[in-house]
């Protein structure tokens, strides 16, 4: 009998999540400076589209506990990768990964995935990703003074200006 060996979730700090946390979950297009770190190795070779969302908290919402990993489900990165020179007549190739807070340490995230969603297979990004805000950075300028930002704080210090 051949034995499936399990994948271990990857670990990333809270810093690298921040890049794309909001209070309402709002979906953002990673590129560039922009993408964790764990994704670099799978998107520097293959056209990839990278799409992720995150809650700012806690407290997060008590139907997100993930009782696999003892902890709130937080947040979501979907990687399409192009996949028109593979076997399959689609466009793309999808991949999700979950993100969870670890209860254990406030510092880190856990990783879960990838996991192939029904979409796996598709020829169009999902409506829901449609026309999203870029970030190319891991923290943006502010649009109004030009100051480095951090997204969990979605203000700027320096000119009080405020994304939402």
């Amino acid at each position: 009998m051949k034995r499936i060996k399990k994948k271990r979730p990857k670990i990333i700090s809270r810093d690298e999540f921040k890049t794309f946390m909001t209070p309402s979950c709002v979906p953002i297009k990673l590129e560039k400076d922009a993408i964790p770190k764990f994704l670099t190795g799978l998107t520097k070779n293959k056209k990839c589209e990278v799409y992720a969302s995150g809650y700012k908290g806690p407290p997060y919402p008590l139907r997100n506990y993930d009782p696999n990993y003892s902890g709130f489900r937080v947040g979501g990165i979907e990687l399409y990768r192009d996949a028109r020179m593979e076997h399959e007549p689609f466009e793309f190739n999808v991949d999700s990964y979950g993100i969870i807070h670890d209860q254990t340490t406030s510092n880190n995230m856990i990783i879960t995935g990838p996991e192939k969603p029904v979409h796996h297979w598709t020829n169009k990004i999902a409506s829901r990703l449609q026309n999203v805000e870029k970030y190319l950075f891991k923290y943006p300028n502010c649009p109004r003074c030009g100051s480095k930002l951090i997204q969990s704080d979605i203000f700027c210090d320096k000119c009080n200006w405020k994304k939402y």
